[in-house]
Parts: C-alpha cells; sequence; structure tokens
C-alpha cells in the first residue's frame, strides 16, 4: 500500500486495506495523553527485527510481542489502534493465530502489522536509523567502548531535543505571522513537526545570511545550503 505524501500533509484520513480508516492525532489529543506517555504507547511500532534480531530468532515482528516477556506491549497495541482507529479493539483466534479485531470488520495481525508500522512512524515523523556497520573482528575491549560512546551520545541528543511545549511555542511565535494557540491544536502531529522544522530551517538561514553580511562574517570552508534546499532536506 503507497501513502501519498499529500494525504500526510493534509492532515487527511487514511484507509488501511483490511484494517479501517487511521485518524491523524491531533496535537491536543497528544497534550491529553502527555506526549512522553504517547510515544511510550507507540513503541511497538518502532521495534524492527534488526533491533532484535541478536536476541531473538522469530519470523514476524508480530511475534515478539507474544514471547512471555513482552506481552505488556500488547496492551501498548490495543491503546494504540483504539486511538488511530477510533474503534473499538478485541483480540480474536482463528487456529494458532491470534490478531486485533478493529471494529466490526478491521484486522491486525502477523500478514500486516509492519505495513501498519511503516504509516505509524510515517504520520508521527519517525525515521529508523541505518544499521551500525562496525569494522570487523572488532576486540570486546574496543566495542565495549563504542557501545558506552554511543550510549553518552544518544543521551546527549536526547537532552537536546526540544520538548512538545518548545516546538509548540516555536511554531506559534516565531514563524512570519502569530497563530493561535486553537489553529495550533487542530495541527497533527506531522504538521507540527513539518512547521518546526521548516521555522528552524529558515530561521538558520536567515540568521546565517545576517552573519554572511556583516562585517565579521569569515569564509567557511562549507557555505550553507540555500533555504529552498533546506526544505527539501526536511
Amino acid at each position: 500500500m503507497i501513502i501519498k505524501d499529500e494525504q500526510i500533509f493534509f492532515g487527511e484520513n487514511i484507509e488501511i486495506d483490511g484494517v479501517g480508516t487511521l485518524v491523524q492525532p491531533k496535537s491536543k489529543d497528544i497534550a491529553k495523553i502527555g506526549n512522553d506517555n504517547y510515544f511510550n504507547l507507540l513503541m511497538p511500532f518502532f521495534i524492527t527485527k534488526d533491533n532484535i534480531k541478536e536476541q531473538y530468532d522469530i519470523d514476524e515482528i508480530y511475534d515478539f510481542f507474544f514471547l512471555e516477556d513482552n506481552q505488556s506491549l500488547l496492551q501498548h497495541i490495543a491503546a494504540c489502534l483504539n486511538l488511530f482507529f477510533q474503534q473499538d479493539i478485541e483480540y480474536g483466534v482463528e487456529g494458532s493465530d491470534i490478531h486485533f479485531k478493529v471494529g466490526e470488520d478491521g484486522i491486525v495481525g502477523r500478514h500486516n502489522f509492519e505495513q501498519l508500522q511503516e504509516v505509524i512512524r510515517k504520520i508521527n515523523c519517525i525515521k529508523l536509523p541505518e544499521p551500525e556497520k562496525l569494522p570487523e573482528n572488532i576486540t570486546p575491549e574496543k566495542l565495549k567502548i563504542h557501545e558506552k560512546m554511543q550510549f553518552h551520545r544518544n543521551r546527549r541528543a536526547k537532552i537536546e531535543e526540544p520538548t512538545f511545549k518548545e516546538i509548540i511555542n516555536t511554531v506559534m511565535h516565531k514563524g512570519s505571522s502569530f497563530i493561535s494557540y486553537k489553529e495550533v491544536s487542530e495541527f497533527t502531529y506531522y504538521q507540527l513537526i513539518n512547521s518546526y522544522q521548516v521555522i528552524v530551517g529558515l530561521s538558520n538561514f536567515d540568521e546565517y545570511m545576517g552573519y554572511k553580511l556583516s562585517a565579521k562574517y569569515e569564509d567557511p570552508k562549507e557555505d550553507m545550503p540555500h533555504w529552498q534546499k533546506i526544505i527539501k532536506m526536511i
């Protein structure tokens, strides 16, 4: 199934074959849940086979959630399905297959879970990191050092990540004109993050050009890309 960017961009509902109509949550919906709680609920949709292949030998990522230690994540999936499809969610069983019933006719199971993961990641602006390639024959000592450094890099990136409140304030106040609380509350999460990234990108470009045209400017080795290229990269 192909999801058009325009559907997401303009906040349209998305028809998922065999499941139902996915409604993109708005900023006010996420605010009610709490941003941290919202992304905690979404965790099952961010887990891929690449994340767990060294620990678990499974054919489908869907099977991972039915392992004994991970069954609490099934509640997360059910809560997310209820949020996105706005239907009652129940469990269904056919032979050895366990699936989620979405409303009267929709089904989420092994056959379409990864497809649904991709859609939910996309509407929430989540890009999976590229698998890291470590040098061959890396020693255990160097691997420990690498993992420790990676942990601190990830921790620093998390600390520097803008909060939900900071993102909303930037979108409301930093653009070319003020956007009201009511308008921003109706933004989907994708629209909110896209607007934030555009505003920050253009603001950084304007600040750079102001510096470049000043007497203090020193010609750097790499020039900042034009604002049109910045928009394309978002």
